[in-house]
């Protein structure tokens, strides 16, 4: 099985800030250029300097260039009266609204970069945790820790038990992220909900050559569009320079409940790199429309993905996929669902529910694909440029409404345009798991358990050793004659 180990997060401990009093009104004790924020209300004070440059006004301590953010140097915690309960005895209930989230955000446009009145301060955590956070604005768009980030750092911070509700752009951290580098930030045991761009990092991210890495989400969601296990809507920013952002080292465990543009790790995203991943699902989405559902993705296009994992359950209508419900433009390499993920839809597929114009290499499906009208092991309908090489699926595929055995497809069910070119070499589904023999015709073959399990070892003449002969042995590990080959 495809190992992924997550790394801690970085923790730097501001020893001497902690310590020492503020009775000397040094708000940069250690000099490094961040404002210490040791208490809630100091943190609350955030809002009056979105810069990060002073506190209440006061930059005493501060280098000479000025400072230019925050970092925390005590774990803070919201239930302030300490009986488990957000109620009107805690600081910041603001009668039953909770948190007002920092910045002065609140215009709301569609699928549009808004950065006015967004935080620009740096951030640093320190490792320390932020825990209950508290916020129930249901009418309100931009609500998060943060209403939106623009042009910042931040880093090593962790949030617990965090209960959020807002409208749109709605986050645990942020409601919205703009041209900032984001890593290191664990939000667990949480619980969001939202209408359109939601996800429990941050609902909206617009990115331009930035990071987000080394994430651990866990919680549950709710949402209407654009929902993520870590962002709502992620996309490039627009522009003559604007470069692929990059999301990498990423572990979401979350239950999601949604409609449309549903995935484990990003709702809707577009112009990314994207690599190490691992997504624990399970979402559930409305009856009806186009769904776009995947483990991963709901949709993602104009990109690169590599080295992602998913171990879900997912569910919707249509465009659903074990990785991405939709792919378009997009490179997918060692992608994996797992043994354990089930995929279930009106037209479902094991790794992507429908490819425009996409490549995919070196990946492998298990699992369940069951379908109300068909199933399908790669995917149910391919459009335009398609490439797939070095791939094998072996899921069991269930049509439960229409029992025609031709309603499943081992690989690829249909073309949908006569002007797609399709490409597909090396590319194998097992019969006796998927239970079909049928294909789109001409493109892959089907072997059996025992002839994709035999291993290409050097004078193993029992094997096909011109099966596998294409694959790359850095990439894939051939095992012995009772496994499927595995990605290193």
């Amino acid at each position: 099985m495809d190992k992924r180990i997550w790394k801690p997060l970085a923790v730097t401990l501001a020893v001497s800030a902690a310590s020492m009093s503020y009775a000397n009104a040094d708000v940069d004790i250690d000099n490094d250029g961040l404002i210490e924020i040791s208490t809630l209300q100091q943190l609350d004070l955030m809002r009056y300097d979105l810069a990060g440059t002073s506190l209440n006004g006061d930059s005493k301590g501060c280098p000479a260039t000025g400072c230019n953010g925050y970092e925390l140097v005590k774990d803070l915690d919201f239930d302030t009266n300490g009986n488990g309960i957000a109620d009107e005895g805690d600081l910041y209930w603001n009668n039953g609204e909770g948190w007002e989230p920092v910045g002065d955000t609140y215009y709301w446009a569609y699928a549009q970069k808004k950065v006015d009145g967004a935080v620009t301060a740096n951030f640093n955590g320190n490792g320390f945790s932020i825990n209950n956070l508290y916020i129930n604005r249901p009418d309100h768009n931009w609500v998060g820790l943060f209403a939106n980030i623009h042009t910042g750092y931040i880093s090593n911070v962790v949030i617990r038990n965090a209960d959020i509700t807002g409208s749109n752009a709605s986050g645990v951290l942020s409601g919205g992220i703009n041209n900032s580098d984001v890593s290191y930030v664990r939000i667990s045991e949480s619980s969001l909900s939202g209408d359109e761009e939601v996800g429990l990092l941050s609902g909206r991210f617009y990115g331009n050559g930035n990071t987000v890495h080394d994430i651990n989400t866990s919680g549950n969601i709710q949402g209407n569009e654009f929902t993520g296990g870590v962002i709502g809507w992620a996309v490039r920013d627009s522009g003559s320079s604007s470069e692929n952002y990059n999301l990498r080292s990423i572990v979401s465990d979350v239950d999601i409940s949604a409609g449309y543009y549903s995935g484990g790790v990003v709702g809707r995203a577009s112009g990314l790199y994207a690599s190490s991943i691992i997504s624990q699902c399970t979402i559930e989405t409305g009856t009806y429309g186009l769904n776009y559902v995947g483990g991963v993705f709901g949709t993602a296009g104009g990109g690169t993905v590599t080295d992602v994992v998913a171990d879900c359950e997912v569910s919707g209508m249509h465009d659903v996929g074990g990785i991405v419900g939709l792919s378009g433009g997009l490179t997918i390499s060692k992608a994996y669902v797992s043994s354990s993920s089930i995929i279930k839809g009106a037209h479902p597929a094991g790794l992507s529910g429908r490819l425009i114009s996409s490549t995919i290499s070196d990946s492998r499906v298990l699992g369940l694909v069951q379908g109300k009208w068909n199933a399908s092991g790669i995917t149910n309908e391919v459009r335009g440029d398609v490439t797939i090489n070095n791939v094998y699926v072996a899921p069991a595929l269930v049509v439960t409404h229409k029992s025609e055995p031709e309603r499943k497809a081992g690989l690829i069910r249909k073309i949908y345009y006569s002007e797609t070119t399709l490409s597909v070499s090396n590319t194998y589904w097992d019969t006796d798991e998927t239970g079909t023999m049928l294909s789109l015709s001409g493109y892959g073959e089907a072997k059996s358990t025992a002839e994709l399990q035999c291993p290409t070892m050097p004078g193993d003449v029992s094997c096909d050793a011109s099966m596998y002969s294409g694959w790359d042995d850095t990439i894939w590990d051939f095992g012995t004659s009772s496994d499927y080959p595995v990605l290193k």
